[in-house]
């Protein structure tokens, strides 16, 4: 069954085989990379990309965003993290629940930061599916 993208609901990704009338719905795609199995809280987390994240990275560059996602999730594991550019730094901040079974909000931790070129802020957000997570890239506008 395909994964279909619609803002309006409460999760990041809804399942119907069809775009309904008046969404915004897109297919979402698998990152073209390879990784090893993720377990967070106990569950496996599957990664994908919205359209427009997969036609901006690619190969190298998202690898580098997907192993940066798994070293913080592994010690901070939260429901989404946004990537920006702060004075000429990359960082990761946290900006949603923890997924430690408490429901702690954390809006401001800076969980990573290096030098950076300039790039869009973008987001990872991870919805749960009850048997598993679904982790996605995506920029804001598309959310």
């Amino acid at each position: 069954m395909p994964w279909w993208w619609n803002g309006i609901h409460s999760r990041l990704k809804i399942c119907w085989a069809y775009a309904l009338e008046g969404s915004n719905p897109f297919l979402g795609t698998f990152l073209k990379i390879r990784i090893n199995k993720m377990i967070v809280n106990g569950k496996e987390l599957k990664i994908c990309a919205s359209m427009g994240f997969n036609n901006k990275f690619e190969g190298m560059e998202a690898q580098l965003y997907v192993n940066l996602v798994l070293n913080v999730l592994k010690n901070h594991p939260v429901d989404m993290l946004v990537f920006e550019v702060i004075n000429g730094k990359q960082q990761i901040r946290s900006a949603g629940y923890r997924l430690n079974g408490n429901n702690e909000l954390d809006e401001s931790t800076i969980l990573y930061t290096a030098k950076s070129l300039p790039t869009e802020t973008f987001w990872f957000k991870i919805d749960d599916y009850g048997s598993h997570y679904v982790g996605t890239f995506l920029f804001p506008e598309e959310y």
